[in-house]
């Protein structure tokens, strides 16, 4: 996961998210917000957005450490066949947590083949990747306690 290190005018630094990092990008470069922007420069890890009001803001690009995975976090995270990425925690019978009625797919992925389990992540696992912020936990899930 990644967050942006935002400076305006040189003097005043915050951490803000990847997706508000993105969206003020975004929004300086094709939105509503175009029309407020003087000048722009964009690299993959670096943006440069000079306003008309005399603002200068600064976003850089910066991996955020993730906490090692918890030894007794169990591997029970998956998507469904509809919603690959929103994730449910999957019991041993492949039946969500939050809901009996949501099933992982009849086969595993990758031609049919391998155990289910060889496909549950830890949700430490998912966070570290490098698509985590594609991703969204079912908060009904994490609610129910395991077993």
């Amino acid at each position: 996961m990644y967050e942006f290190i935002r400076t305006e005018n040189g003097m005043t630094t915050t951490r803000v998210s990847g997706a508000d990092g993105l969206a003020e990008v975004n929004n300086a470069m094709m939105g509503p917000g175009r029309r407020k922007v003087r000048s722009m420069s964009s690299s993959d890890t670096h943006h440069n957005i000079e306003y008309k009001d005399g603002r200068l803001v600064k976003l850089v690009r910066v991996l955020v450490e993730t906490p090692a995975a918890d030894s007794n976090d169990p591997a029970e995270w998956h998507g469904t066949a509809s919603h690959f990425n929103h994730l449910h925690r999957f019991t041993e019978d492949n039946r969500a947590r939050c809901n009996r009625r949501i099933q992982a797919n009849k086969r595993p992925p990758v031609g049919g083949q391998g155990e289910w389990d060889v496909f549950k992540s830890t949700k430490a696992e998912i966070l570290a990747s490098e698509h985590a912020d594609l991703y969204i936990f079912c908060p009904r899930c994490e609610a129910v306690p395991a077993g």
